[in-house]
C-alpha cells in the first residue's frame, strides 16, 4: 500500500451472506484525458469470490469498463509524476489506492456493469471497419434477460448504450486516438504478436509493465455476453474480457460495490 495516503475511509455495510461488510473509499469525479468518473464511494476489495454466483446476479451495483479505465488511467499518470491540474488531490490518492490493492493483484478479476451485444451492432453510413473488426453494441447497466436458452439485454432508466468497432483478440496498441476509447473503455486496436506490440507501446512512450494489456473477444460475432476487467500476470493488469456468456461462474473473479453519489 502507498504510504501517507490521507483517504476518508469507512465501514459500509453492504447486503451480503453472512452478515459480511466492506471497506469503501470516497473518490470524487474527475475528468482525464476524457476518461470520467463520477463522485463515488467504492469498494477497496473485491468480494463473493467464493460464493460462485454467475454474473447475470453480480454484474448489479458494480463498476463499468469506462469507469475502471478512468482510475487506471489517474494511476498510472500519478505514478509517472505527471502534472494533473484541475484533478482533485483525493481522486488522484484514491486511484492509486485503488490501483494497488485491486488492479495490481494478479489473478483477481470483476464482474463489470457492462454487456457486448453482438446480434445489434450498427455500422455507421460510409464507415468501413479494420478488417477483423465488428460492430457491436455496448451497454452499461443493462439488465439480462434468458429467453428460449438465449440472452438478451434490456434497457432501464440508467442504462447506456453505444455502437462500437470492436478489433479482434490481441495486445492493445496505441493509436492516434489513444488506448481505450473514454466512453466505453474498449480498445482501439489491437495486435496478436506480444513483440510487436511491446514496440509500439515502447515506440509511443509507454510502460510495458503497465500499459501492455490483452484483449478478448475471442472470435465472437453473436449472442450477448458479459464482461470481465482482471490482472492475469502475461497479459497485464488490465486484462478485457468479452466472451463469457451471462450465467459464467468463476471463483477468482467477483462483485465489488460503487455508490455513485
Amino acid at each position: 500500500m502507498r504510504e501517507n495516503v490521507n483517504l476518508d475511509i469507512y465501514i459500509y455495510l453492504i447486503n451480503m451472506p453472512k452478515g459480511e461488510g466492506t471497506c469503501t473509499v470516497k473518490i470524487p469525479g474527475f475528468i482525464y484525458r476524457g476518461f470520467e468518473f463520477p463522485d463515488a464511494e467504492i469498494a477497496t476489495d473485491i468480494e463473493k469470490l467464493t460464493y460462485f454466483d454467475s454474473m447475470h446476479k453480480l454484474h448489479t451495483g458494480g463498476i463499468t469498463l469506462a469507469e475502471s479505465r478512468a482510475l487506471y488511467e489517474l494511476a498510472l499518470a500519478a505514478q509517472n509524476g505527471e502534472d494533473l491540474p484541475g484533478i482533485p488531490k483525493a481522486a488522484v490518492e484514491g486511484a492509486l489506492y485503488i490501483y494497488e490493492n485491486i488492479q495490481s493483484r494478479i489473478g483477481m478479476g470483476e464482474w463489470i456493469d457492462d454487456a457486448c451485444d453482438y446480434d445489434n451492432g450498427k455500422k455507421p453510413r460510409g464507415v468501413l471497419a479494420p478488417k477483423d473488426f465488428i460492430s457491436v453494441r455496448w451497454i452499461k447497466h443493462p439488465i439480462f434477460k434468458k429467453t428460449e436458452k438465449i440472452w438478451e439485454t434490456l434497457l432501464h432508466e440508467d442504462s447506456e448504450q453505444a455502437y462500437i468497432f470492436l478489433p479482434p483478440d490481441g495486445f492493445v496498441i496505441p493509436t492516434v486516438e489513444g488506448l481505450y476509447r473514454p466512453e466505453t473503455g474498449t480498445p482501439f486496436a489491437t495486435e496478436k504478436d506480444r513483440k510487436k506490440a511491446l514496440k509500439l507501446l515502447n515506440k509511443a512512450g509507454l510502460d510495458n509493465k503497465k500499459d501492455a494489456s490483452y484483449f478478448w473477444r475471442s472470435r465472437r460475432t453473436e449472442g450477448v455476453c458479459c464482461v470481465i476487467r482482471q490482472h492475469i500476470d502475461y497479459y497485464g493488469a488490465f486484462t478485457v474480457l468479452v466472451d463469457a456468456d451471462p450465467d459464467f461462474r468463476d471463483e477468482y473473479v467477483g462483485w465489488r460495490l460503487i455508490n455513485r453519489l
